[in-house]
């Protein structure tokens, strides 16, 4: 197998496909990337590259760049997941302890004693990260959740459930990682507040955004009317995971609490995790769409004259950017990243609760001009180029 380039000294080790390849995307067009690793990888031609399940496990932006995946290996464990019927947890562990195997056989090819930097994501790394610092190499952490705050968060939640938790092992490679890695990279203070409280030293952190790949340039303008009715609603959009972490359960004691008589209607889109109570799924006013293609969304975005993302706990939340960038004022809670400016493109919840979203949703109908002057402010958003320089100069700050 050919070594990887010398003149270009990072390494990006990845599970999935998530933000498509985004931050391997990013130090490439930075040109810095020597070598990135993944678990598939399907480019255009390949037998398995137009098979549902594995669709986009491929990034031309990432072409001229050396890819290694086991994609034979990956594969077969799947097979055996499948037929074990392993719960997610156990799946999840499985995946990531075969790729961190293969890959540290990859990285053990790799004679140069050129310095290198590895970058990996959280809860698949340490393995790599030894052997990385054993070579002198660099080490950056992609911490892509709040962590064990995000899982207790959501035994709060549930009190009364038996609800499954990853075993005590998997947070303890986790804490090996976060003690390995030279620098930890976080999308949103949120995220790195939540570490700070779980002991992760402060100084070790980076905050990078997400970047924005969505359509861009002229909005269609928003049209508001001087008051809303019953023949034109306000029109609320909840896009995303329908799951209790998302803060759906309050939503729902909102909707509750709102008269029926005042003009308002929720579309609810996105993957359903949670049970739905029955009397919000009969309300006239409540709209499930079940799961979309990204591509249909826009429709939902263009339609909307408010967008609610009530979460308790969210790394980042893209979704925002992508009610932003179509001009959706938002009404968010404090714990994602940053994206509203409160009364200048939305609001931000004092709290989680029935009587917050119920106060801010009310404020929104009895105030369309408001919303049509939150519609119009505009934000710049981090771009794959910036956020590439980021990445490649966490050492220099």
């Amino acid at each position: 197998m050919a070594e990887v380039p010398t003149s270009k000294s990072w390494i990006c080790a990845q599970i999935g496909a998530r933000e498509h390849y985004l931050v391997p995307r990013a130090i490439a067009d930075a040109g810095q990337l020597a070598l990135f690793m993944t678990d598939r990888w399907l480019p255009p031609g390949h037998p398995l590259a137009l098979t549902k399940r594995l669709a986009g496990r491929y990034h031309p932006a990432l072409s001229s760049t050396p890819v290694w995946a086991p994609n034979a290996q990956m594969l077969a464990l799947e097979a055996q997941l499948r037929l074990r019927r392993m719960d997610v947890f156990r799946q999840t562990i499985a995946r990531n302890r075969l790729f961190q195997r293969a890959a540290l056989r990859r990285l053990r090819q790799i004679t140069s004693d050129a310095p290198r930097t590895l970058v990996a994501f959280s809860y698949a790394c340490d393995q790599l990260f030894a052997y990385a610092k054993s070579r002198g190499w660099r080490t950056v952490l992609d911490q892509i959740d709040p962590a064990l705050s995000e899982e207790r968060l959501i035994q709060r939640l549930h009190p009364a459930d038996d609800l499954p938790r990853w075993p005590a092992t998997y947070w303890e490679r986790w804490r090996a990682e976060t003690a390995l890695a030279d620098v930890i990279v976080v999308n949103s203070d949120w995220t790195r507040q939540a570490l700070v409280d779980q002991g992760v030293p402060d100084d070790k952190m980076r905050i990078i955004p997400l970047a924005y790949e969505g359509a861009t340039g002229p909005r269609t303008p928003r049209h508001y009317p001087a008051h809303f009715d019953a023949t034109r609603p306000m029109r609320v959009l909840f896009l995303g995971q329908i799951t209790q972490r998302k803060g759906l359960y309050p939503l729902f004691s909102a909707i509750r609490a709102i008269d029926p008589a005042i003009p308002i209607c929720f579309d609810f889109v996105g993957p359903t995790a949670m049970a739905v109570p029955e009397d919000i799924a009969r309300d006239s006013r409540v709209r499930f769409h079940g799961s979309v293609p990204h591509k249909a969304a826009r429709s939902f975005y263009d339609q909307a004259d408010v967008f609610i993302l009530p979460t308790y706990s969210d790394g980042f939340a893209l979704t925002q950017m992508e009610a932003r960038t179509m001009g959706v004022p938002i009404i968010t809670s404090r714990y994602c990243a940053a994206i509203v400016r409160h009364g200048v493109n939305g609001l931000l919840l004092d709290d989680v609760s029935a009587s917050a979203i119920t106060s801010a949703l009310m404020h929104c109908i009895d105030n369309p001009a408001a919303l049509a002057k939150m519609a119009a402010a505009r934000e710049d958003f981090p771009t794959v180029q910036s956020i590439g320089k980021d990445w490649t100069t966490v050492f220099d700050r």
